[in-house]
């Protein structure tokens, strides 16, 4: 029977793969009291569902605070924490699950809806720590400037991740013991904080201008992989080594002040299909040295394209 401001959730409706996970997360949660905190986020498109009325009744539905002029109120995230004793938010969370399976498919990568349930944690630490340490970390200072750092969305966090060191790495989970999401083939990844504990204090994680650079080729990897993935959904792409392919020749751009993004995706691409290091190539090199504009660089891309994908020799015939 449903209590007060619970609404019906109809478990026949969810998918087989949903209720699986759901069950893997608690059992995880055993550790914890049963509790777990969910992300969610609104970024993209607005999440209006019925079960938050209940959890803003019960004062365990927190916003998360980020004063940040691309982050209007309504699309700041949310965090829930979910009681798994109960079996209607045992429900919920397998609703969650369903609907983050569903934003994985082709279509909603089409419609640019987002991955808008990013993340179930497992803490021993109140709420409000977590709910401020996230709000306090999502803004970082690049060249005196803050930036949004949305180091919770799926597509960004492992990446993101593996471009910290471990003092950095630290610090982002702080005391948070499990970070659990769905990959983008829909299996639930479990990371492990091994690391020792980093208070937050200001939040400011120490990127440096390499760092910097290297986590601005996250977008553009992104932009790669969902294009692949439309084409072929049931592709696995392993999305640190496809950034980590990519970084040398994006950076070599950045070093050049050139931000041209469409560039940028364009040179990202031949660095999949030849290598890291395509552009230093003496053929190459030869024509870009003394290009300074992402325009210029445009008739020697012209002339990439036409060349074989299985060749790399062929690179040394640009002329």
């Amino acid at each position: 029977m449903l209590k007060c401001g619970q609404t019906a959730i109809d478990l026949t409706k969810l998918s087989a793969n949903a209720l699986t996970i759901s069950e893997q997360l608690i059992t995880l949660s055993q550790s914890y009291q049963q509790r777990c905190l969910a992300i969610l986020d609104p970024f993209l498109n607005p999440i209006n569902e019925p079960f938050m009325e209940y959890y803003k009744n019960h004062h365990r539905l927190h916003q998360v605070l980020i004063m940040h002029p691309s982050v209007l109120a309504i699309n700041r995230p949310w965090v829930i924490e979910l009681d798994l004793h109960d079996k209607y938010e045992q429900s919920v969370l397998s609703y969650m699950i369903d609907q983050a399976l569903k934003q994985l498919r082709p279509e909603s990568i089409i419609a640019g809806n987002g991955q808008q349930y990013c993340a179930w944690l497992f803490t021993n630490n109140d709420t409000q720590y977590i709910v401020n340490a996230i709000s306090t970390l999502v803004l970082q200072t690049r060249a005196q400037k803050k930036i949004l750092l949305r180091y919770y969305d799926p597509a960004v966090f492992l990446q993101l991740f593996s471009l910290l060191n471990i003092k950095q790495q630290n610090k982002l989970l702080s005391q948070i013991d499990i970070w659990a999401m769905l990959s983008r083939e829909g299996i639930l990844n479990i990371h492990r904080n091994e690391g020792e504990f980093e208070p937050v204090l200001t939040g400011q994680l120490g990127i440096n201008h390499e760092q910097y650079q290297k986590i601005d080729c996250i977008g553009i990897n992104n932009q790669i992989i969902n294009s692949q993935k439309l084409k072929q959904p049931t592709l696995y792409i392993d999305e640190i080594q496809s950034l980590r392919t990519i970084m040398p020749c994006l950076q070599r751009l950045m070093e050049k002040n050139i931000y041209d993004q469409d560039l940028q995706l364009e040179w990202a691409q031949f660095a999949l299909r030849w290598g890291p290091d395509f552009d230093i190539k003496p053929r190459i090199i030869e024509q870009i040295q003394h290009l300074l504009l992402g325009q210029e660089y445009y008739p020697v891309v012209n002339k990439l394209q036409f060349l074989s994908q299985h060749n790399c020799e062929t690179l040394e015939e640009v002329n």
